[in-house]
């Protein structure tokens, strides 16, 4: 797929072709959201596996920021906030066009985690709320992220950093995970059968 190689589908349109075939194409934050929306990413029965390997960290960020916004978004609806955050989105996006949802959304999404497209939620509300949401949600969500640059190294050849900076970027990641307390996430899933 597209995001598997770290490609922006938007700047190479030699690649379209690529596009729906292996997965689905993320490549930025809004684009996680909109993946994620209508499912409460910190709650506990859901968990999300996600086959990414090479660009693995950067799509572990938008998950967990996209979780970290969607709690940010029932936070502003429990406390009546959402005129307040509008005023302030809409300063934000004054002089340019909004990112928005485009099409009907499926059957059953009730569209949590598109409020704050465009945005995060620490640009919308005070810090210590957003840190207190922030930590909670991190803490809270379970899934795993295979992260097995060696299997893209030794079996599948779809590297986009070199094995070396890859493997920093894996112990980054559980070295992230292990100082702000994420214990439901896997951070790695090893692809022993290549």
């Amino acid at each position: 797929s597209v995001t598997l190689y770290g490609n922006d589908p938007h700047l190479r349109p030699d690649i379209y072709g690529k596009i729906g075939n292996a997965g689905v194409s993320i490549c930025c934050l809004d684009d996680a959201k909109k993946l994620y929306s209508g499912f409460d990413l910190a709650h506990v029965m859901t968990s999300v596996s996600m086959t990414i390997n090479g660009p693995a960290p950067m799509l572990l960020g938008f998950f967990m920021n996209a979780a970290i916004d969607q709690q940010c978004e029932l936070y502003i609806k429990e406390n009546n906030l959402e005129k307040k955050v509008e005023t302030i989105i809409e300063g934000l996006y004054k002089d340019k066009e909004r990112p928005r949802y485009d099409g009907e959304l499926p059957e059953g999404n009730n569209g949590l985690g598109l409020m704050l497209l465009g945005v995060t939620g620490d640009q919308v509300l005070p810090k210590a709320v957003y840190d207190a949401i922030k930590i909670k949600t991190i803490s809270q969500v379970r899934g795993t992220v295979q992260a097995d640059i060696l299997k893209e190294d030794q079996a599948q050849n779809t590297c986009i950093f070199s094995t070396e900076f890859a493997l920093r970027l894996m112990g980054d990641v559980q070295e992230y995970f292990i100082e702000n307390n994420v214990r439901n996430f896997y951070s790695v899933s090893i692809s022993g059968y290549h």
